[in-house]
Formats: C-alpha cells, structure tokens, sequence
C-alpha cells in the first residue's frame, strides 16, 4: 500500500508518529522509496478455489478489510501469500508487504493497521522478537482492530506466546496455518471468524 493511496489516513498516521517523536511531518519520504503492499482487488484474483462456489456481490460488499502481519522471510511469505489469495479469491480485500518496507517504515504500518478491519497476525517466534512487528500489534489494539492469530510455525504452540504477543493474542481463536494441509483443513474456521460481526 502505498501512503498517498489513502491520503484521508496519512495525515493522522503522520501526526501520531511525530507527537511520539518517530517522525518529522514536514519531511516527505521519497516516493520510489515507500513500501509497496501488495492489494490486489477481487476482481484481479485468479480462478476461484474449485472447491468454494464464488463469492455473491453482497458477500463482496460486506467483506471486511484485512492486512497481514507478518515476519518478513521465505516460510512466513509463503504461507502469508496463500492466505491471501484465498481470501482473495473469497471476496476479501487483502494488504501485505511483499517487499521488505523501506522508506518511512512506522507511517506505512500505521497507514495499514488504520485502514484494516481485521489483522490476520502470523504468529511465530521471529515475529514475537521483531520490534516492527510488536509496532504492528500494539498500534492494532491501541486501533480496536480484530485480531486473528495464524499459527506459521508448527513448534511454537499457543501456551509458549508469552510478553506482548502474549498480551495481544491472549484469549483469541488462532488458525493454523504451518504448512498447506493444515491451513486447508483450518480456512473454513478462518472465514467464519472473518465474517463474525464484531
């Protein structure tokens, strides 16, 4: 996503980093140089999954916004890039960095956490140590966003997230989503929570 894609949530994004200190509002990151995530519409996505009839235009209409969070590296994009597709392919609009951010990094997350309904947050001991990362969580709840946990790596269970993944995961349906089998086997669960009215 790029930040003058939504220019109605830049100037509050920009305001709260430099009341933190993080930014200077009157210094514009260069264009070629802020983050990219990854949106591409419904209408975009490849074949739907043979196995789901095709989303309705209400289903479409009424699709919350999501954005994954997640660790930048090779499993964790893999298994993030599957979600959203799927979703994708369901009717959903889905955002995530596919390149690793560069340029302004905390307007960019901000921007993305604000405009979300939903932060699908792929769990994982490199995301619980990744300062970006607990950026993204923290600023997620601070936000009153809905967060959905996804499981990315298969040893690192549920009673282990502790400190502020801890905190922000705690009492929260999570999918699992290390390996394609599982996360198949899990995405009904997935959807139904997506489609929960908060």
């Amino acid at each position: 996503m790029r930040s003058s894609e939504y220019p109605e949530i830049r100037n509050p994004s920009q305001g709260l980093l430099h009341n933190l200190g993080l930014v200077d509002i009157h210094e514009e990151p260069p264009v070629e140089q802020q983050s990219q995530l990854a949106s591409r519409s419904p209408s975009s996505s490849a074949q739907a999954h043979p196995s789901q009839p095709p989303p309705t235009s209400q289903e479409t209409k009424d699709a919350p916004r999501i954005m994954i969070s997640y660790k930048w590296d090779t499993h964790q994009q893999e298994m993030a890039i599957k979600v959203r597709d799927t979703l994708q392919e369901r009717g959903f609009f889905v955002w995530m960095d596919v390149d690793e951010m560069q340029g302004n990094i905390l307007v960019t997350m901000a921007d993305a956490v604000e405009k979300a309904d939903v932060i699908l947050m792929c769990v994982s001991r490199s995301y619980k140590t990744s300062t970006n990362c607990q950026f993204e969580g923290n600023y997620a709840v601070k936000s009153n966003k809905k967060i959905i946990p996804l499981m990315v790596e298969e040893d690192y269970k549920y009673e282990e997230w502790d400190g502020w993944l801890g905190l922000v995961a705690a009492g929260k349906m999570y999918i699992r989503a290390y390996s394609d089998q599982v996360l198949d086997q899990d995405m009904p669960q997935l959807m139904k929570e997506l489609r929960k009215k908060p």
